[in-house]
């Protein structure tokens, strides 16, 4: 079922959207890809770990660092399922 209603009248909209609508825009998507937030509880004992190679790599947090090394997991997995 869809929901699309018509456009009111210019007149009746508010002046930016109308200048908008009037003129050749173009939307532009956000270039980020739906993202999914997963958690873990990591160990403390991973933290000067974690705080070095987070700034060996010269990454700006931790989270980058983790978002990084999951990546690199999935990768070598995918790669050794498709050398069995």
């Amino acid at each position: 079922m869809s929901t699309t209603q018509p456009l009111p009248p210019q007149e009746e909209m508010d002046p930016s959207v109308a200048h908008m609508l009037a003129s050749n825009f173009v939307a532009e998507l956000d270039p980020h890809a739906p993202s999914v937030v997963y958690w873990a509880r990591i160990p403390i004992a991973w933290a000067q770990e974690i705080t070095a190679e987070t700034t060996r790599r010269g990454l700006a947090d931790p989270a980058q660092l983790v978002k990084d090394l999951v990546r690199e997991g999935l990768d070598r997995a995918a790669a050794a399922g498709a050398a069995r």
